[in-house]
Formats: structure tokens, C-alpha cells, sequence
């Protein structure tokens, strides 16, 4: 991850002083935009379940930590309740794996939990890691996709250029190109005689127009970056035919790691349950993806009975 990225959002400021967003001018800015929007995609996968007295701003305090950090610690306390608040990890137990947490607020004294005996911590995976250094990598590669773009796009305007001998031609040159550009259906010049007075560049701007070619690999970047992360998508180019192995081996791929971060998810709460008598957290999909789920096992065969086109093998 480039080390002068950094996404400048009241969130990760910690407070919610504004909401507004200087606007983007270079690829470091088109970073942060895409960033945000990865981001967002990805938790959007899932539905929380979160206790009535987070709705003050911890459920976002601990989704946004869960997914750029990749952990957050869960405990009760006794002024405010269950909680999750971010702490620094210690000791090490026969695992290897962290055996405290201490936390890093003022409202709670630098309190220290024991993992598992008194505190829950909510990670993504295993190694505590989360998904922002795949999100940047990929906001990445749609910034500078996205000033490509942009400059293509000036690049492909159908520039004029005339190459006179002085400055007063020049100025009758203007003159007479704007002329032309007002929409006149004729202009008239003075002939000099020389017809080498002046001598025009006139570039053919169709055959450096890629603009399309670069909005279709951008969506093969998001798809990719669906793909990795669970999010349903195609990930094909058009064809003519799309066998159904071919669709089914897609959503193979984009079941495994977030099936894995789910399970691990439901099993923190199992643990929260067991340890505090009551499930304050909770997890399911998200109503769009669900339906999506839903519609998968009931249609296994997405190409249906279509002539020529081999069956799902069951």
C-alpha cells in the first residue's frame, strides 16, 4: 500500500466534524474514492445485529474496525454496558495467540480483559488481519484506470492546429476558426496567393479513442475484486454461450472466503453467548445477497433446458 494514502473520511477521523470531500484532482484522491466505495461494498454483504445502545455510533465504530483493522474487541462494563472498544493485544498463550487486550480509552482506565474469560475478539480470519490493504490495492488499480480515462477522453477531442508564419495571420486564423465553430454555414479569407501561408494538423482522434476498451476492463477489475471478496458477479465476458459449469465454478469461488468469514463471525457470537448469557451480536446476509443465495440453490441450472448447452451434472 502507498505510504502517502490515506483516506481522509470523519470516520477514520474518529469523530463526524464534516462530511464533505475536497474534489478529486490527481490518482491519490481517485485512492481514497474507490477505497471507500470497495469498502463499503464488501460490508455491505452483511447484516449486523447489534445491541439498541450502539446506535449512538458504535456499530459503525465496530464495523469499520472489524474490516480495515480486522478485529475488535467485545466486553461488558459496568457504567456502559456491552461494548466493543479497539485495545492493544498481550501475552501469548500455548497457541501462540494473544492471551489480553487492553483497552485504549479513556472512559475505561486502560482496563485489561482476558480473551475468551472476560472479552470476545471479533476477527475477519485468524491472523487478526483485515481487508484494507486488498481494498487499497485494488482502489489502486481503478485510479489510475480512471485518470486513463480522463485523459483519453481529452486526448480524443478533434484538436485543429495551424502552423502560420506570424502573429497577425495567426490572429485572422482565430478569427476564422471561430468563425467556423459559431456555426456559420461560410467563411471568407483574404487568398495571398501562397498556398503555403499556413499549414494544418489535423490528427485522426478515432483510432487513439480506447475509452470503451478501459470502461470494460474497470468492470473486470470490480469483478475480480466481487470474486475475491463473495460478492455474486459474472466475472465472464459476453459470449454467445455460458455453459453452467462454467457459472457454477464462479460461485464456488466467490462462496469461499466469505462462507469462512461468516462461520467465523457466528462463532464470536457463540462465544459472547456462552460468556455473557445473552447474544448481543448476530450476523446474517444481507437482504440483496440472500435473495441471490436463494435464487442459486433453487436454480441450480441457470441455462435451464437449452438445446445444445450440457446439463448440470448432479
Amino acid at each position: 500500500m502507498s505510504t502517502e494514502f490515506y483516506v481522509n473520511t470523519p470516520i477514520t477521523q474518529g469523530f463526524y466534524n464534516t462530511g464533505f470531500i475536497q474534489p478529486y484532482t490527481v490518482c491519490t484522491d481517485y485512492k481514497g474514492y474507490y477505497a471507500r466505495y470497495l469498502l463499503l461494498k464488501v460490508m455491505s454483504v452483511f447484516k449486523p445485529k447489534f445491541p439498541k445502545e450502539w446506535a449512538v455510533g458504535l456499530d459503525d465504530y465496530f464495523m469499520y474496525n472489524l474490516f480495515i483493522s480486522g478485529n475488535i474487541p467485545v466486553f461488558y462494563d459496568r457504567k456502559y454496558g456491552f461494548v466493543c472498544q479497539w485495545g492493544a493485544y498481550s501475552g501469548v498463550n500455548i497457541a501462540l495467540r494473544p492471551e489480553y487486550v487492553t483497552i485504549q480509552n479513556q472512559f475505561f482506565n486502560n482496563a485489561k480483559r482476558k480473551i475468551n474469560v472476560d472479552c470476545v475478539v471479533y476477527s475477519l480470519t485468524p491472523d487478526y488481519c483485515g481487508i484494507w490493504d486488498k481494498v487499497v490495492a485494488y482502489a489502486e488499480l481503478l485510479a489510475e484506470m480512471h485518470v486513463a480515462i480522463k485523459v483519453n477522453i481529452i486526448n480524443s477531442k478533434n484538436p485543429v492546429v495551424f502552423a502560420v508564419p506570424d502573429k497577425k495571420i495567426a490572429q485572422n486564423m482565430a478569427k476564422l476558426f471561430d468563425t467556423v465553430q459559431s456555426g456559420q454555414a461560410a467563411a471568407f479569407y483574404k487568398q495571398t496567393g501562397d498556398t503555403k501561408t499556413w499549414e494544418m494538423f489535423n490528427p485522426q482522434a478515432k483510432t487513439n479513442y480506447i475509452t470503451p476498451d478501459m470502461l470494460v476492463d474497470m468492470r473486470k477489475i470490480v469483478n475480480m475484486f466481487c470474486t475475491d471478496f463473495g460478492i455474486p458477479n459474472a466475472n465472464t465476458e459476453k459470449k454467445e454461450r455460458l455453459i453452467t459449469d462454467e457459472v457454477n465454478a464462479n460461485n464456488g469461488e466467490t462462496d469461499c472466503w466469505i462462507e469462512s468469514v461468516m462461520q467465523r463471525l457466528k462463532q464470536c457470537s457463540d462465544k459472547v453467548e456462552e460468556i455473557f448469557g445473552t447474544r448481543y451480536i448476530d450476523f446474517e446476509w444481507s437482504d440483496a445477497l440472500k435473495g441471490v443465495k436463494q435464487y442459486a440453490d433453487s436454480n441450480p441450472d441457470p441455462m435451464g433446458n437449452v438445446q445444445g448447452v450440457p446439463g448440470n451434472i448432479r
